[in-house]
């Protein structure tokens, strides 16, 4: 895929498949605590092939997939109500370097 700031960015899809969310441990102040609020909720997971390298690109991507989902009815697509949410890993490398730093981020949402 040839991409450049200026492209239309085309990630090639791996894979959409269901989970279903898990429980979450939280430490804090020396005490283990369990969220389950949102345990058991199914989520749908888009993997994609490590396809964006500028990034201006991940932004118009999720808007796409937004609205394709809402086309297609299967959600509304609100991160504001947590329904959606994004969560790219991001791998980060110097020129010349062969070797990248990877870094999975929380919640992003599209401008």
């Amino acid at each position: 895929m040839k991409e450049n700031a200026e492209t239309k960015p085309e990630p090639r899809l791996v894979r959409i498949h269901m989970e279903e969310d898990a429980g979450k441990n939280i430490h804090y102040a020396g005490r283990q605590l369990a969220r389950f609020n949102r345990s058991g909720v199914p989520l749908m997971e888009i993997v994609s092939e490590p396809d964006l390298r500028f990034s201006g690109t991940g932004p118009p991507c999720l808007r796409e997939l937004r609205s394709v989902r809402r086309y297609s009815q299967l959600s509304d697509g609100n991160m504001e109500k947590g329904v959606s949410a994004a969560m790219p890993t991001v791998s980060v490398r110097k020129r010349g370097e062969q070797k990248a730093r990877r870094q999975r981020t929380e919640n992003q949402e599209p401008e």
